[in-house]
């Protein structure tokens, strides 16, 4: 039990029959002055998934060394939490890997008494790997979106056909999930969600995932309107969250991220929602725009297509005193394509007939400039985002 990172307490023996461990410790350890029950060298504090990151990476990275450039890494893995997931996907592609192909296979039949992890998906999945001998082509998230729900459509079909109401869902997103990777993965850390904003495997987890919902139980199953497909993933599952009611509950906010990747704590650092006791409330838009405005602010902060939407609205509504047009036309922020999709979204689904007003208003004019021979800015000013997105 020594190597166990999560005891504090190094077990060398545990009876008399077993003292030649204490050797192999010392030895392991290189440290020769260690005995029984001295503190463990290995103990990392909670949360230690950076730590169990960084040595996975190095195990991923010594296998690279030794693998032939045609060679091929397979293994196992699979879990109902996106927290391994990412863990595992990091450090694999940090290590210079890339997926070429997932195969869903049944795992043991029994699998025993349990709520956790493993015990709850039926199937695992093989990953199959090779190095990375080419650098990944830039993509846009969008692209990235639009490859994956083809995919999995096409993937979702098949396995309808083929398993019928036999497979759970959770087993359909595991298989459609590890298809999805492969995409991601032959552009990992060249997957942009607008200038320098590179979209990491947490963020692509919880685009995919959404997806991949929306593929398995239709477009329309919660009987409201989905926040448009385009938009980055976080910004998505923000505007499902906060559709109807600004105020939450913070213990069901928790309930409902988990498994995502993301937490309430992201959403905070964000700027786009504020904690108070038990309660979780989307801030304001109206604030999110005074805020983007204090004076001496940089526009930079406006970084986000939902922080972009938020500012056009609240520069809409009246006596913000901007002129949306002018302001565009000073390019102090690349305007997202998505953002147009966000704020027809609002128009049509807001709570309140001002913010509706104002994102249709917002809508018009910002497609109005779209138009206009001074906000196509030639080849050599475009921006690789830019570039990115004109070949869509």
């Amino acid at each position: 039990m020594w190597g166990n990172h999560q005891r504090k307490f190094v077990i060398v023996t545990r009876s008399p029959k077993e003292p030649e461990y204490l050797p192999t410790i010392r030895h392991v350890l290189d440290d020769q002055t260690l005995r029984e029950n001295d503190p463990n060298p290995l103990y990392r504090p909670q949360p230690a998934s950076e730590f169990y990151r960084q040595t996975l990476t190095a195990c991923w990275a010594e296998a690279n060394r030794l693998l032939k450039p045609g060679g091929m890494l397979a293994f196992t893995f699979h879990h109902s939490e996106d927290e391994p997931w990412i863990d595992v996907l990091e450090s694999l592609f940090n290590a210079g890997y890339i997926l070429v192909a997932t195969y869903p296979i049944r795992s043991d039949e029994t699998k025993g008494e349990g709520e956790f992890g493993s015990r709850k998906i039926e199937y695992d999945i093989i990953h199959v790997c090779r190095k990375r001998l080419d650098v990944p082509e830039p993509v846009s998230w969008s692209q990235m979106r639009r490859w994956v729900k083809k995919e999995a459509q096409r993937l979702n079909d098949m396995l309808e056909i083929s398993h019928g109401q036999d497979l759970l869902e959770p087993d359909m997103l595991v298989i459609l999930r590890g298809k999805a990777l492969e995409f991601y993965s032959r552009h990992y850390g060249q997957v942009y969600t607008g200038d320098d904003d590179l979209l990491g495997v947490r963020d692509a987890l919880l685009g995919i995932n959404q997806l991949l919902e929306d593929v398995i139980s239709g477009e329309a199953a919660n009987g409201h309107r989905r926040p448009p497909d385009v938009a980055e993933p976080a910004t998505r599952f923000y505007l499902r969250l906060f559709q109807k009611d600004a105020e939450m509950d913070r213990d069901e906010l928790h309930k409902t991220m988990r498994g995502t990747g993301i937490t309430s704590d992201d959403f905070e650092a964000r700027g786009w929602i504020t904690v108070s006791g038990t309660t979780v409330n989307a801030i304001p838009i109206r604030e999110r725009y005074a805020y983007f405005t204090a004076p001496g602010r940089n526009r930079k902060v406006v970084k986000t297509d939902l922080d972009q939407a938020h500012f056009l609205i609240g520069a809409a509504l009246p006596g913000s005193g901007m002129d949306i047009t002018q302001e565009l036309n000073r390019n102090t922020f690349t305007l997202k394509k998505s953002v147009d999709a966000i704020l027809e979204w609002y128009a049509q689904t807001a709570t309140t007939e001002s913010i509706r007003v104002a994102a249709q208003l917002a809508n018009n004019l910002a497609t109005h400039w779209r138009a206009q021979p001074q906000a196509q800015p030639g080849p050599q000013q475009m921006s690789l985002f830019q570039r990115l997105e004109a070949e869509e």
